[in-house]
């Protein structure tokens, strides 16, 4: 994945694209032991606000039954239900489709088919389908690995607010992927994501400060972040 920084392809156990009602959470892709290692994330939450918003009272429920049907393992009901929502232009339920491609839950295990549905999702606003499909590009996963194609998702995910978006542009601008390397502008994405609480965007921080990376060596200002 990020070269600079990742050894591999590791993924966290039992975070794979893991759908889950549990509040907004991220899977990482990791390799080495090293601060700056934590690598390119991926949203793995089934229901969110901006999959919310857009549902209308006559999809909401369909919505909460294809939750429950993956819940309980009815995985094909899950999916079911998923596509007649996503032929109907619900966001979360293309994004969720995408999940299901990816986790291969329900479905052959198909990462061309999930940057499908992540892209629908994406271009109708969904900050988390625009997030998995920059990583999925960033990772070369259903498609050919494309650093300028993950910026720009991950570009407009970060416009949405999405924290791990804007760690994952600091990753890039740190590792030099699909932009030029600048430690000025990956401590600068790294803070936006922190300033929302992103713990790994913290550890970075620090690492970058006692590193004299982008900024000046600080080992005082370093310890305020680890």
């Amino acid at each position: 994945l990020l070269g600079a920084y990742l050894n591999g392809l590791g993924l966290t156990d039992g975070a794979v694209y893991y759908i889950t009602k549990a509040p907004p959470s991220e899977m990482t892709w990791l390799s080495e032991p090293d601060a700056l290692r934590h690598g390119i994330e991926l949203s793995a939450q089934k229901t969110q606000s901006d999959a919310k918003q857009e549902l209308s009272p006559a999809l909401a429920g369909p919505f909460e039954d294809a939750l429950a049907a993956y819940d309980r393992g009815d995985y094909a009901t899950a999916f079911e239900l998923f596509s007649n929502l996503a032929a109907k232009g619900a966001a979360g339920a293309q994004f969720n489709l995408g999940l299901m491609y990816a986790k291969g839950h329900g479905v052959p295990q198909d990462y061309a088919e999930a940057i499908k549905w992540y892209r629908s999702a994406a271009d109708l606003g969904h900050s988390a389908s625009q997030l998995n499909l920059g990583s999925l590009y960033a990772g070369g996963h259903g498609a050919p690995q494309d650093y300028a194609e993950a910026m720009k998702w991950y570009r407009r995910a970060a416009d949405n607010g999405a924290a791990a978006a804007q760690f994952n542009l600091g990753l890039m601008y740190a590792n030099g992927h699909g932009v030029p390397q600048d430690y000025a502008e990956a401590i600068k994405w790294y803070r936006v994501a922190a300033d929302q609480g992103h713990a790994n965007a913290a550890a970075n921080i620090g690492f970058m400060h006692s590193h004299g990376q982008g900024v000046p060596r600080d080992g005082a200002e370093a310890s305020k972040w680890y």
